[in-house]
């Protein structure tokens, strides 16, 4: 298991090697939320790359100016590119909440 602390590079590793072989998978669990599991196929289409909250179905997971964004029962996700232990929910028109939390995958660097 590989904890991913923080480096945009490994965010990029997790992306390019989900282009030459089977998705990369990230698992993080952040304060106060449900299980969130990432998952980079790599390429650029927004579809390609899917962020699943608990149960919920997968929502598209942009990468967009250093971070990861996705849009979850009308909350828009904030992972930064500097560091994959925390996330800030925002509902529409609010301030953003920043939780902390840890994400870990299977692959090794």
């Amino acid at each position: 298991m590989l904890q991913l602390t923080g480096a945009f590079s490994i965010l990029m590793m997790l992306v390019k090697s989900a282009t030459l072989q089977a998705p990369a998978l990230v698992a993080c669990q952040f304060d106060s939320l449900p299980l969130m599991l990432m998952v980079f196929r790599g390429g650029d289409h927004e579809s390609h790359n899917t962020l699943q909250v608990g149960d919920g179905h997968p929502v598209p997971l942009r990468i967009e100016r250093g971070a990861m964004v996705a849009r979850y029962a009308g909350h828009e996700l904030i992972f930064p590119a500097t560091t994959l232990n925390s996330v800030a929910v925002a509902a529409p028109g609010g301030e953003p909440l920043t939780l902390a939390g840890r994400c870990v995958s299977p692959l090794q660097p």
